[in-house]
C-alpha cells in the first residue's frame, strides 16, 4: 500500500483502488443474484395451472403464486438497477476502476 503523509490513512490512489475492488466484488455478487432470481422466476409454476381442482384453495394458491411472481420480478428489477449503478460507479473511477 502506498504510504500517506498522515499516519494511518490511505493515499487517494489506494482508497480508489480499494473502492474499485469493493465495487467489483459487489458487482459480481449482484450478477450472481440476478442469475438466481432469473432461475427462480423461470421455475415458478403457472398460476393458471392446476385446473384439476377448484374452490377457495385453488383461488388462494393462484393468488399466492401471483404475489410471489410479483415479488421476484420486483427484486429482479431492483438488482438490475443496482448492477447498473455499480457499473456507473466503477466507470466513474476510471477505465480500469482503479
Amino acid at each position: 500500500m502506498e504510504s500517506s503523509p498522515i499516519p494511518g490513512t490511505m493515499t487517494g490512489y489506494s482508497a480508489r483502488a480499494q473502492l474499485a475492488e469493493s465495487l467489483r466484488g459487489q458487482l459480481s455478487g449482484l450478477q450472481t443474484l440476478a442469475g438466481e432470481l432469473a432461475e427462480a422466476r423461470a421455475t415458478l409454476p403457472d398460476p393458471g395451472g392446476g385446473r384439476q381442482w377448484r374452490g377457495d384453495a385453488h383461488r388462494l394458491y393462484r393468488h399466492a403464486l401471483e404475489q410471489l411472481f410479483t415479488l421476484v420480478q420486483s427484486a429482479s428489477i431492483r438488482v438490475d438497477d443496482a448492477i447498473q449503478d455499480t457499473r456507473h460507479a466503477l466507470a466513474g473511477l476510471g477505465n480500469d476502476g482503479g
